[in-house]
């Protein structure tokens, strides 16, 4: 009998020693995050673009829900201000997460007024998480990434990073929770939180200012291009008699493997199929009205039948200046730096995928002319990509603590992107804002130093 219990109690021993451990990781992580700030519940933003009735209600998923949330518009003077925060990497320590939110904090404070940031990617080191010691660890994170802009009262938006989906919690889970912790009036792709689509692709618009194009301005050409509905309402309500000075696409490149490549081959993209979806919706004078012959024969990775009737059957998005943002540089970021002369750093090679699945070539002929992206620490380059219409290519800068980077003694920091209405989104004025407040204009070339001829393939 005392054998037995002897051998009894050895066999509590290992379950005594996990509760133990996960009691005192509790206790690390509470001691070492006095210091984050949380995000705050209820910030309200002088952003009076969606009004609060029947025409300012907009749809912002399939389900029809009206959305009366504060929409972005261009200010008094015709500018509209974005900062970049690119590869903030939360969730590896505490005292990193700290750092990192000090340097977002600055950056807002010397930039304000800021009218929108984005978060371009990578906001979690998701491979930190520890699946038996720390539940709900992305939404955690995810307070944590939020708080400086919650703090600032500024609006936000994200796009996801190969590594954010790696901990508890799923793409569109993360985009779920995303769209309702940034109170902003998105416009998903279709079946974004539906059973066929996995990816968080949606755009933003942002209303002209009242100069720029009031009620009285607004003619009925513009009108027509923004599909008016049976009742006499526009496809975006939100810019009611206002138009749409700037559309902001915020495409998710997913995380390894692009067009059938091989995970251990490639990063990933945004899929050709989600590409014709761009092309439907922004190729000006398309006739997106189905033909039954085309109905019966689709197009391989065809996705007309998830286009949203309104759009199948009333023509593509009227045309407005617009860029785009998406975590895994496409493969012209090579060209950008091998055959132009572009500015800023490339600290590392081009992490892209190996595939090219046409995202580029479909938003340069939709008019959207500038894309902004992340992945890779050290690089923070921008150029023009060869070619006609003018098209910028740029990375932000690398903003957090946790991960590498950024490369070269710099500094962490943000890209911050000027607009003004009207203006060719190729052209903005564009600067990075480092994290002990000096701006940096990037005026010059600064490639590796160990590699000083051209990449000439995406690096897996």
């Amino acid at each position: 009998m005392g054998a037995f219990r002897i051998r009894h109690c050895c066999s509590l021993v290992p379950i005594l020693v996990l509760i133990c451990t996960a009691v005192l990781a509790l206790l690390h992580e509470m001691l070492r995050t006095p210091q984050l700030d949380w995000a705050i519940p209820e910030t309200v933003w002088n952003l009076p673009c969606a009004a609060n009735t029947k025409e300012g209600r907009v749809p912002d998923d399939e389900t029809g829900t009206a959305c009366v949330r504060p929409g972005l518009e261009f200010r008094a003077d015709q500018t509209f201000k974005m900062v970049q925060f690119a590869d903030l990497h939360f969730g590896e320590d505490a005292r990193k997460d700290e750092a990192t939110q000090r340097a977002m904090r600055t950056v807002l404070r010397r930039e304000a007024p800021v009218d929108l940031v984005v978060l371009s990617g990578d906001m979690v080191s998701g491979f930190a998480w520890s699946r038996s010691l720390t539940p709900r660890w992305f939404e955690t994170r995810w307070r944590h990434v939020t708080a400086p802009m919650e703090r600032a009262g500024v609006p936000y938006a994200s796009v996801l990073g190969n590594h954010d989906a790696e901990a508890d919690a799923a793409a569109l889970r993360i985009g779920r929770l995303a769209h309702e912790s940034s109170r902003l009036c998105l416009t998903p792709f279709p079946g974004l939180f539906g059973r066929r689509s996995n990816r968080a692709h949606y755009y933003l618009e942002v209303c002209s200012s009242v100069q720029g194009e009031s009620s009285e301005e607004v003619s009925s050409e513009n009108i027509s291009n923004r599909s008016v509905d049976d009742d006499g309402s526009t496809q975006n309500r939100e810019c009611l008699n206002r138009g749409v000075g700037a559309r902001i696409w915020m495409m998710d490149s997913g995380n390894r493997g692009c067009q059938g490549a091989s995970p251990k081959a490639s990063w990933g993209c945004v899929e050709s199929g989600d590409v014709q979806v761009i092309r439907a919706l922004t190729t000006p004078g398309q006739d997106n009205n189905l033909t039954q012959e085309k109905k019966k024969e689709p197009a391989p990775n065809s996705h007309w039948e998830e286009l949203p009737e309104e759009i199948r059957g009333k023509g593509p998005l009227h045309n407005a200046p617009s860029l785009a943002f998406v975590h895994i540089p496409p493969p012209e970021f090579l060209d950008v730096w091998d055959h132009t002369l572009a500015n800023g750093s490339k600290g590392e090679h081009v992490c892209c995928p190996r595939a090219n699945s046409g995202l580029v070539s479909a938003f340069r002929e939709g008019g959207v002319s500038a894309i902004y992206s992340g992945h890779d620490h050290n690089n923070d380059y921008i150029g023009m990509l060869p070619g006609e219409p003018a098209m910028r290519l740029a990375y932000g800068r690398k903003s957090g603590y946790g991960s590498y980077g950024p490369g070269m003694g710099a500094l962490v920091g943000a890209r911050v992107i000027l607009l003004r209405e009207g203006q060719n989104p190729a052209f903005s004025d564009t600067w990075i804002r480092l994290e002990s407040g000096r701006v940096e204009r990037q005026t010059r070339r600064v490639p590796m130093s160990n590699k000083l001829i051209p990449q000439v393939e995406c690096a897996s």
